[in-house]
């Protein structure tokens, strides 16, 4: 009998030579049991509860395998979203002016959370004469926005009239199929940030909302605060 090994032929013989020689092989590299299978030999047909707790103890091994791997790779991506979160706060702290801090929002949204198409509408205050950028709606514009956070969280799967997804995203709004608003408040309504995706299932029923509750409260703070400063 011939044994193969990464695709190289390995005699029997040379296989019971090396065991001979290295007879603690196996204390030394006790995993390797868990991959042997080494049947009872009693009657016909007879399994041996040995070799069925064995068994079991393999399939219950391979399980958690299978466990601790998704674990894992949840830990990985959690470090990945603190990551995202870090660079997030950070654009913020870093901008100087109301604009920056508007363009940071933008910008960490798109590059590091992957957000296909993201739309920012504030509510443009009293004291402002001539909004100099789109992001900038009147009371009325916006209204219809802010009805649909009455508890003022954040929202998903949220339908649209083509008209009201056009306020928020124009030429690309046929091509957002679901979509999240997060609420802007800092005691009173500010605006929005609208987050879409062509990937239907992206901001889903199922889809969660703390990691955007959070966003969404990072964003309001970097944004009241030069609100407060120009009133």
């Amino acid at each position: 009998m011939t044994l193969r090994v990464e695709g190289e032929a390995v005699e029997d013989a040379k296989v019971l030579e090396f065991l001979q020689i290295h007879r603690d092989f196996f204390q030394q590299h006790p995993e390797v049991l868990l991959d042997l299978n080494l049947p009872h030999v009693g009657r016909e047909g007879a399994v041996s509860l040995i070799e069925r707790q064995v068994a079991l103890l393999r399939e219950r091994n391979a399980q958690l395998e299978t466990q601790l791997q998704s674990l894992l790779e949840v830990a990985r991506e959690n470090d990945r979203l603190s990551e995202r979160m870090h660079h997030f706060a950070q654009g913020l702290l870093e901008a100087d002016d109301l604009d920056a801090s508007i363009d940071a929002i933008l910008t960490r949204l798109s590059e590091d959370f992957r957000v296909e198409y993201v739309s920012m509408r504030l509510l443009k205050p009293a004291w402002m004469s001539e909004p100099t950028r789109q992001e900038w709606l009147a009371q009325d514009q916006l209204a219809p926005f802010l009805d649909l956070l009455p508890l003022g969280r954040p929202k998903v799967a949220v339908m649209l009239d083509d008209a009201r997804k056009e306020l928020l995203f124009g030429r690309a709004a046929q091509l957002v199929h679901s979509l999240a608003i997060l609420p802007l408040h800092a005691g009173s309504p500010l605006g929005i940030i609208a987050l879409g995706s062509r990937d239907p299932e992206r901001y889903s029923p199922k889809s969660g909302t703390l990691v955007l509750g959070r966003l969404g409260e990072l964003a309001t703070a970097g944004i009241a605060k030069w609100l407060r400063q120009a009133a």
